[in-house]
């Protein structure tokens, strides 16, 4: 190759992962074209961090049909080879027809005539050219396996792992429990040196205790999540790349138009959206609360025209720190009507935004907030506007306990969510099905505050000057409050006491 323009793009190949997964891309689908997505640059930037061997352990999750295999099973060891033809890379799938495929597109990036001029050092051995093995001349290579065939009798330097078990398995504890155990007992083992190499993992999620979740607290491993729909604002920042994505961006609107997400949103059972498409599955079988439970409705009734909202504030912010939830009711004083939701990851400013826009959208009787962290910074804002903020103190029980002393309040059908599809519900069920085993509670506790507040006989009021009459809002309107009254039917006592509740 003496042509120094060809020297120029080798040299940009070797040291841009994206840039040889679009040039592999364009030679071997043609007929297709390659969309250029944050996300494909985000796993492509990831992966550049595990070869310069900053990340040994690396879990990447992203929905189906963004790229994911092609780019870290068939286009991530051909580059590892253009840069260092010596080293040995295992490839594995719970499929042995899909891990042949993969390695075999891999192959004809090898053996594709640019790659060939672009990197004259990277040769693979005739003699070595297997359907599942081909090596180089170096002693470098693939090596590609099933799950259950496993990698017995052969070393590798880089271990990538894609679709670990198949998802008509993914329910049986028992093929969980296969996969788990094989990867900690055999596959895993068979690096070359524990200390240096690497293991990657890229998968869409499908259940809880699937290979991801069942190495989410192991130290070492670091975990990429890509849901399908920004559930927040979220940062991604890795090596020199950084996505600033926005909530409600879609990951590729080419292959996911808003319409079609939707149709998924409504077609699919909400923990299945929430697991393949937003990569957090949730616990069903081992939450307290039953999706059943809660009652649906279609029109409200005139008589809940109080508006109540129920605040759970953050700790901190950034892209790891709690959400911050604001749940809003209608009710008569007997039923309690969700009819909308604010969640997100924001700091006092933008939060009081936020919940003065809400405010002045529903025209709350009362707006009922913990007074601690981010929570007492908010009623001090609320308070000059002069809304009807309710401080609550600090809780003394657990976040279980709170939940089990309202249970009744939702199992017996006084909870009720809209019959019509909402961008919200579907989070709200899934944490509230999957506490307290999930990896978020901001919507419980907004929820448990709330019932808790309204069936207390001595719960906390908001001031004085805003406890009668007609509450102020943000608009300078009055509002719909009025004194609080127990329904009729309610025990003026409070709630009965439950048994307690037995859980695995």
């Amino acid at each position: 190759m003496t042509d120094p323009n060809y020297r120029v793009l080798a040299a940009i190949l070797r040291r841009q992962l994206y840039s040889f997964v679009q040039l592999a891309f364009e030679r071997l689908e043609p007929s297709e074209v390659f969309r250029q997505t944050q996300a494909t640059r985000l796993i492509c930037a990831t992966l550049e961090e595990v070869a310069a061997g900053r990340v040994r352990r690396q879990v990447i999750n992203q929905p189906p049909r963004t790229l994911k295999s092609f780019i870290s099973s068939v286009c991530f060891p051909a580059w590892l080879l253009a840069n260092d033809p010596g080293i040995r890379i295992a490839l594995v799938c719970h499929d042995l027809r899909l891990v042949q495929d993969l390695a075999d597109r891999c192959r004809q990036i090898l053996r594709s005539d640019w790659f060939q001029e672009m990197f004259p050092s990277t040769r693979l051995r005739i003699d070595a050219a297997e359907k599942m093995q081909f090596k180089t001349t170096e002693g470098g290579g693939v090596f590609a396996a099933s799950m259950t065939s496993g990698l017995t009798g052969h070393g590798a330097d880089v271990i990538i792992i894609d679709d670990p078990i198949d998802a008509g398995d993914v329910h049986s504890e028992v093929e969980r429990s296969k996969v788990n155990n094989l990867f900690d007992g055999k596959i895993a083992s068979r690096l070359n040196s524990q200390a240096e190499g690497r293991i990657v993992i890229v998968a869409q999620r499908l259940h809880w205790d699937d290979l991801c979740g069942h190495l989410k607290e192991r130290s070492g491993f670091q975990h990429l999540v890509v849901p399908l729909v920004a559930e927040g604002n979220i940062i991604y920042d890795v090596g020199t790349f950084e996505w600033q994505r926005p909530e409600g961006d879609i990951i590729d609107p080419g292959s996911y138009p808003p319409e079609q997400v939707e149709r998924l949103k409504q077609d699919l059972p909400a923990h299945v959206f929430q697991a393949q498409y937003q990569q957090a599955p949730v616990r069903l079988d081992g939450g307290i609360v039953k999706a059943e439970w809660f009652q649906r409705y279609g029109q409200i009734p005139h008589a809940a025209h109080r508006v109540i909202i129920s605040c759970d504030c953050g700790q901190t912010v950034g892209e790891t720190s709690s959400f911050s939830s604001a749940l809003v009711f209608r009710t008569d004083g007997a039923n309690h009507y969700l009819i909308d939701i604010l969640r997100k990851r924001a700091g006092i400013i933008e939060l009081r935004e936020d919940m003065l826009r809400l405010c002045a959208q529903h025209h709350p009787a009362s707006i009922l907030v913990e007074d601690a962290a981010l929570g007492s910074s908010l009623i001090e804002i609320l308070r000059e506007k002069r809304l009807p903020v309710v401080a609550i103190p600090r809780p003394t029980r657990s976040k279980v306990e709170r939940l089990e002393a309202v249970l009744f309040m939702i199992s017996s059908g006084m909870v009720l969510l809209p019959d019509s599809s909402r961008g919200w519900m579907d989070a709200f069920l899934s944490e509230l099905c999957a506490f307290p085993g999930g990896s978020h509670d901001d919507q419980v506790d907004a929820l448990t505050q709330y019932l808790g507040w309204v069936a207390a006989p001595d719960r906390p009021r908001h001031p004085p000057m805003l406890a009668s009459g007609l509450a102020p809002t943000v608009s300078g309107r009055p509002g719909m409050g009025r004194p609080w009254t127990p329904h009729p039917m309610r025990n003026p006592q409070g709630p009965p006491r439950m048994p307690p509740i037995r859980r695995r």
